[in-house]
C-alpha cells in the first residue's frame, strides 16, 4: 500500500512582537491579507478579550485567560482582518507572532 505524503505549506514567520492592551479597544495586530497563521498570548495578570475585524468589548468575544491564555488562527479559522484587544485596567502585555 503506497504511503500518502502530505505537502507541508511553507510559512514565513514575522519577528515575535508584543503590544500593550488598554482598557479601551486597542489594535493588537493590523489587517494582513497575506496572513496564513497567527498566535496571540496573554502575557499579563488580567483577562483579555479579542475582537476580529470589530472593536473588542469587555466580557465579550474571544476570551484570553490571564497568564498564558492564547488564541490561534489556523487554516480553519483564518481571517485577514485587524485584531483588537481590551482588558479591565489597561497597560497589559499580549505577545504576537504571525506568518505569511
Amino acid at each position: 500500500m503506497p504511503l500518502h505524503v502530505q505537502r507541508v505549506q511553507s510559512l514565513n514567520y514575522s519577528s515575535p512582537d508584543n503590544c500593550d492592551v488598554d482598557s479601551s479597544s486597542t489594535e493588537v495586530i493590523p489587517a494582513n491579507p497575506a496572513r496564513k497563521y497567527l498566535v496571540i498570548v496573554n502575557a499579563s495578570d488580567e483577562a483579555m478579550y479579542l475582537g476580529i475585524g470589530v472593536a473588542a468589548e469587555s466580557a465579550k468575544g474571544i476570551y484570553l485567560a490571564a497568564a498564558g491564555g492564547s488564541f490561534e488562527m489556523i487554516t480553519a479559522n483564518l481571517s485577514p482582518e485587524i485584531v483588537y484587544g481590551i482588558c479591565a485596567s489597561g497597560g497589559k502585555n499580549a505577545t504576537v507572532q504571525e506568518a505569511t
